[in-house]
């Protein structure tokens, strides 16, 4: 219990001097950048090759890469090889996890970062969420409440 008490205590301490990045109620959101490819080149600038469904790296591919690129260039289609694509794609960045401190999202990165593409701390606002908001509001009295206890 003690230890409970201790984190809580230490969340509460948190949440009073992190950076809420002016923001008011700050939800610090670990998320994931997700890549969705198949978007046609007149609507992105973001462009990669596929090989056999990943992306190419022009390093590992070398000359079979520029070949291929040649072969586009010239025909405009891959139809000589099928296991190559050239799409557009969009970035879209998907929530995974929601904190009242952002040393607590951070933790979270630190201890699934392997399993995670382009992770990140977004600040969102619990705005008119008032259950959320009531939580930071008690957990930021806790070292109130604890001072009044201790000193009686």
């Amino acid at each position: 219990m003690k230890a409970l008490n201790d984190h809580l205590l230490e969340m509460s301490a948190n949440m009073k001097t992190q950076d809420g990045r002016m923001t008011a109620e700050p939800i610090y959101v670990v998320q994931e950048r997700k890549r969705i490819y198949g978007i046609d080149e007149e609507w992105t600038d973001d462009i990669v090759w596929l090989f056999d469904g990943e992306e190419v790296n022009e390093q590992v591919f070398g000359e079979e890469f520029e070949k291929v690129k040649e072969y586009y260039d010239y025909h405009l289609h891959l139809r000589d090889y099928p296991d190559w694509a050239r799409t557009g794609y969009v970035d879209i960045w998907e929530n995974h996890q929601p904190f009242f401190t952002e040393k607590g999202a951070q933790s979270y990165i630190d201890a699934n970062r392997h399993r995670l593409t382009d992770p990140r701390i977004y600040v969102d606002s619990a705005y008119r969420n008032q259950e959320w908001i009531d939580i930071r509001r008690m957990l930021s009295a806790l070292d109130m409440v604890r001072d009044e206890t201790v000193s009686k």
